[in-house]
């Protein structure tokens, strides 16, 4: 994949989708139960701490141009640090990508397919990965800068179409369940920023190693003013006793949307743009796999590694027995995973990396 240059509007599009895929689902129930009516003033405090771990990872990033989070593992400590962290962001992508899936596939079999087994959706979806990595690299991010336009202006739609519905007196308590639960404990709701993952895997696949930092500050800009507009029509159009049980909580805002009797069930073409962007997110995660995968094997074909990831991916998302242990997983289980490795883990392999080479110049 280092072979393929992105522009800046490709490289801002990627992050996005995963952020925008993950709030499509029970991200925005996950952030706001803990923090109730505080929910929007405290994503408006996680935007901030967002912005500024994405200009952290830019920093030091910049310290190693043109190389990703795994050749810098290999500066550090050689093909086996490299090998390590690369099989982990393997295992993270793969554990996510499963993870969704199956959301995903249960929230379409409960809206509009009740009476379909839950494993053929989740095949229709898993076989468009092989598919996805049969194209072009170019085509996949081409075609993800298309759609995920459609999608954000959907949300600037959904939310004005909406204003007739709102409650604004839904943000009170203005700190919810207190302040510890808002900026301390709440801070842990970083998490649904997860593209920013994507920034440690983007040096060396860019254009213009020199915009970086633009597409760091403009990708979580752009997440969080969709964030924002998505936690804002769900909390001002329902109260916190509603909202939790909700499984698709963006989606039943969706269906209060009427203009007259001519725009009705405008849901099937929301529902439609997020199936488009969830197909993006798939091939995107899975030419990273595959890329992470050739670097750390030698392995060349995309096909030969394709298959084999499907079946894991399509296999875990059957592991969970009911949808409990599914959003177990989703709300709380890959907040903790995001928050060791996506910041925990991969920062202090970039600080350590940045001490080496710095002692390595005093030295010289």
């Amino acid at each position: 994949m280092n072979s393929i240059k992105l522009g800046n509007f490709e490289a801002i599009a990627i992050i996005v989708t995963i952020t925008i895929t993950h709030s499509i689902l029970t991200l925005p129930k996950s952030i706001m139960v803990p923090v109730d009516s505080a929910a929007l003033l405290n994503l408006i405090y996680v935007s901030i701490l967002a912005l500024f771990l994405s200009i952290i990872i830019y920093k030091l990033l910049n310290n190693f141009p043109g190389l990703d989070i795994i050749d810098i593992s290999e500066f550090l400590g050689g093909k086996i640090l490299q090998r390590i962290v690369g099989l982990l962001f393997l295992i993270y992508v793969l554990f996510v990508s499963s993870v969704l899936l199956r959301t995903f596939a249960h929230c379409l079999k409960i809206v509009y397919y009740p009476m379909t087994d839950l494993i053929f959706i989740l095949a229709i979806f898993a076989v468009s990965i092989p598919i996805s990595c049969t194209l072009s690299s170019e085509t996949i991010f081409k075609a993800n800068l298309i759609i995920i336009p459609v999608v954000l202006l959907g949300i600037v739609f959904l939310f004005i179409a909406n204003t007739k519905y709102f409650n604004f007196e839904n943000i009170y308590p203005l700190f919810g369940n207190g302040i510890n639960a808002t900026f301390i404990k709440g801070a842990s709701n970083i998490f649904a920023f997860g593209g920013i993952t994507v920034l440690y895997l983007l040096p060396p696949i860019l254009k213009d190693k020199m915009q970086f930092k633009k597409v760091s500050i403009l990708s979580t800009v752009l997440s969080s003013i969709y964030f924002i507009l998505t936690i804002a029509t769900i909390l001002f159009m329902f109260s916190s006793v509603s909202f939790t049980n909700e499984l698709m909580p963006l989606y039943s805002s969706v269906r209060y949307i009427e203009f007259g009797t001519f725009f009705q069930r405008l849901d099937s073409v929301f529902l439609l743009t997020w199936i488009l962007a969830f197909f993006c997110y798939l091939g995107i995660s899975f030419r990273f796999c595959t890329s992470i995968y050739k670097k750390i094997t030698n392995i060349k074909s995309n096909k030969i590694i394709s298959y084999p990831l499907t079946l894991l991916v399509l296999g875990l998302s059957l592991l969970p027995k009911d949808e409990s242990i599914t959003s177990f997983l989703e709300g709380t289980v890959y907040r903790y995973i995001f928050l060791i490795f996506s910041i925990g883990i991969s920062l202090l392999i970039l600080v350590l990396a940045y001490l080496k080479k710095k002692a390595k110049t005093i030295k010289e």
